[in-house]
């Protein structure tokens, strides 16, 4: 294990490029790419050659696309070095004790089992895994977790060069080529792999088995946003927030009741208190008890009709004044229009 001297953990949240590298999110239209050794840097800046690529690597500070980001982000227990301070880098599976910030990572098949364990827990009972709700925790690789975006090392978007020059997504993804190869043999290759399904993991984990267990988990996009979303209240200080699909609703589910689509605001509760949170949002929105529940109820109706119908059951209003329900609630709240299943409002 590398020891960075003279270097501290960081306590809280990690810096926003370790959280970028580690997984594959940010708001540039670049790359992202990890180069173990300095040896490696020329050819990397042959494929990183737009002025709003990153690239990691073991320099001494920040100085344009150069940041610095040293040590393995691979090896359990490793730590990984920037210009602020240090991460501590485990796989998912880890049971040691923690302190300071950690880069968790599914680094094994054995990790990813159990990734969807903890998935499946939280889905049906509402226990999220405390370590995944710690806001210095940084969840790695979420692409290939399920998070709903496109892949990003499937158009070569991200790379990690190891010491010995070998190209693959991350660290556990898929085998790519050499540091040797051009930028569109690269490119060819990633773009070929992804046909298979998302690549930053297949070095672990074999493709079918990635999209078997996401076609079983159509809601693990709503899952990685709860776990976002947990962390970013606990950094503020609350916790002990229920999270609507996630072991209880707000509203009764039917037979006739259908999962949120992707991107669909979160419903939070917590005592007397309810939360709207849109997707992509840093706050929530305050809603009353009842506009909470009609909420839940139009984010899993397959239509008006059926959305009217429960509304006025759960109520027990008739369906006039359930009409009338959903007809406020969507002038107040008019981040849901776009996660309804019918398109619009009544």
């Amino acid at each position: 294990m590398r020891v960075y001297a003279n270097m501290t953990l960081f306590r809280g949240v990690p810096p926003p490029d370790v959280v970028r590298l580690v997984t594959g999110v940010w708001a540039g239209t670049g790359r992202l790419a990890h180069v173990d050794s300095v040896a490696h840097l020329d050819a990397a800046l042959k494929i990183c050659d737009h002025d709003d690529d990153l690239v990691f690597g073991p320099f001494p500070g920040r100085k344009g696309k150069l940041v610095r980001g040293e040590g393995d982000l691979a090896t359990e227990g490793d730590q990984f070095a920037t210009s602020a301070g240090i991460c501590r880098v485990l796989s998912y599976s880890t049971t040691a004790a923690r302190t300071g910030s950690a880069v968790v990572r599914v680094m094994s098949s054995l990790d990813y089992r159990s990734f969807l364990a903890d998935a499946d827990r939280a889905r049906g009972t509402g226990a999220f895994a405390p370590f995944l709700t710690d806001p210095t925790t940084v969840l790695g690789d979420l692409c290939a977790l399920g998070d709903g975006d496109d892949c990003g090392g499937a158009r070569l978007a991200r790379l990690h060069v190891s010491r010995s020059g070998i190209v693959r997504p991350t660290p556990a993804g898929a085998l790519l080529g050499s540091i040797g190869f051009d930028r569109a043999r690269l490119t060819d290759a990633a773009a070929a792999l992804s046909a298979n399904g998302d690549v930053c993991l297949n070095g672990v984990v074999r493709a079918e088995v990635i999209s078997e267990a996401r076609d079983r988990r159509p809601w693990l996009s709503r899952y990685l946003t709860a776990l976002h979303v947990l962390r970013l209240l606990r950094d503020r200080g609350t916790t002990g927030w229920n999270v609507s699909g996630f072991g209880a609703r707000l509203a009764p589910a039917d037979e006739h009741s259908r999962a949120e689509l992707p991107g669909a605001p979160l419903l939070l509760w917590r005592g007397d208190s309810y939360r709207l949170w849109p997707d992509g949002a840093t706050r929530a929105l305050s809603l009353r008890r009842t506009n909470a529940a009609v909420a839940d109820i139009i984010l899993t109706s397959p239509d008006l009709g059926c959305a009217r119908h429960r509304v006025s059951r759960h109520l027990g209003t008739p369906g006039v004044k359930a009409t009338q329900a959903i007809v406020e609630l969507l002038t107040g709240y008019p981040e849901l229009t776009g996660s309804l299943r019918w398109g619009g409002g009544p």
